[in-house]
């Protein structure tokens, strides 16, 4: 039985924060539960909240998703840092009752290194496919991008989530109650145009390279 898949493993980082801790624990709760939600069929076990939060974890079917997951969950935690972790590999226990926390095996260890590794470097994202040269390039197009959204303001952080959710930035201004030249220039400060040419980039990358396997340990 092939038992390689991908392990999630991430952490959110609140040890210096002066804000209410119950406030990002719900907030990094529904984030979770978009992911679910969202990314259900990349899924082979749903993120969890870990027993020692606030950590959290997952199985993925495919690494597809990977930047699209970071980067929401990291506008959700906003301010505080976040860090994801992806690795492909053998995984052990806990197939059958699709509980991440349950599962373990090399999957889970190169992941907690990787996690580790982004905590130590300062980067939301790391991610180990088995390509070589697929993640040395990948993570070193994410480290760029995350020195970016670092230099962000919180308006910035905003303005940003709220127009990819929204689409258009007279609907932005009208839900933030300021003009839309104020939610231009904001974009604009943020570098928005770059930000969404890479963006789509990766996506299309991740889109297109084949890694595989895709399949079911248990056949389903």
């Amino acid at each position: 039985m092939d038992r390689t898949l991908f392990a999630l493993l991430g952490e959110m980082e609140d040890e210096t924060s002066s804000l209410d801790r119950q406030e990002f624990q719900t907030r990094l709760g529904r984030g979770l539960a978009e992911m679910n939600n969202r990314y259900a069929a990349y899924l082979y076990a749903p993120f969890v909240l870990g027993s020692g939060f606030p950590e959290f974890s997952a199985v993925l079917r495919t690494h597809a998703p990977v930047y699209g997951m970071a980067r929401t969950l990291a506008e959700v935690c906003h301010p505080l840092p976040l860090r994801v972790a992806v690795a492909r590999g053998e995984i052990d226990g806990g197939l059958e009752s699709r509980d991440a926390e349950a599962m373990d095996g090399p999957a889970f260890d190169l992941a907690g290194e990787l996690l580790y590794r982004a905590r130590k470097e300062e980067r939301l994202l790391l991610v180990h496919t088995g390509d070589d040269d697929f993640d040395t390039l990948f993570n070193a197009l994410l480290l760029l991008l995350h020195r970016n959204f670092q230099q962000w303001t919180s308006r910035q952080w905003e303005v940003v989530r709220l127009y990819r959710e929204l689409g258009r930035q007279s609907d932005v201004a009208q839900a933030l109650d300021i003009s839309q030249q104020s939610v231009s220039n904001t974009l604009s400060g943020a570098g928005w145009k770059v930000v969404k040419e890479v963006e789509d980039s990766l996506t299309r990358v991740l889109g297109e390279v084949q890694i595989l396997p895709l399949a079911d340990p248990l056949g389903v």
